[in-house]
């Protein structure tokens, strides 16, 4: 939500460079910020299980399980953070429908992959429900975001480039 601040003074300010600059610099973050937490969900992921189950639980059972969803979910980190950058931004520029409706791409996503997880009866494929929701609406997210960056300088007199 530091972003929608970030651009919505800056938009205020009517300093489209700035914007621009500033969620450059954040996707940069993120990206960086993606790689770190992935690695420490794939080395610790056991350790980290044990904040989510009692004592005398047996973790080496379900420690298959969470290595697949780790695994599947790390490698869209990235996706995930290009959703949290550029929604808020959009947001803060005052372009609220195109987050709205990449809340949506989400939800029926996630809907999608279920139903084919339970089709197919794969675990696998039902681990892959959040990634193919950050990755098809971090997709929207970007193509999203350039529309706005575009009306967003043109609104503030300069040469879309």
């Amino acid at each position: 939500q530091a972003m929608a601040t970030f651009c919505g003074q800056n938009y205020g300010k009517g300093d489209d460079e700035r914007i621009r600059k500033g969620t450059r610099q954040a996707v940069l973050a993120l990206v960086v910020y993606s790689f770190v937490a992935g690695t420490l969900m794939l080395i610790g992921v056991e350790t980290l299980m044990g904040f989510f189950f009692t004592r005398g639980t047996n973790l080496s059972a379900m420690l298959p399980f969470a290595r697949t969803y780790a695994r599947h979910c790390v490698m869209f980190y990235i996706p995930l953070s290009l959703i949290f950058v550029y929604r808020n931004a959009m947001q803060g520029c005052g372009f609220g429908l195109l987050p709205m409706l990449g809340g949506g791409m989400e939800l029926v996503s996630r809907l999608f992959m279920a139903v084919l997880s339970m089709h197919m009866n794969s675990y696998s494929a039902a681990c892959f429900c959040d990634p193919f929701a950050w990755l098809t609406t971090g997709i929207y997210s970007v193509i999203a975001w350039l529309f706005v960056s575009k009306k967003v300088r043109e609104r503030l007199g300069r040469k879309a480039s």
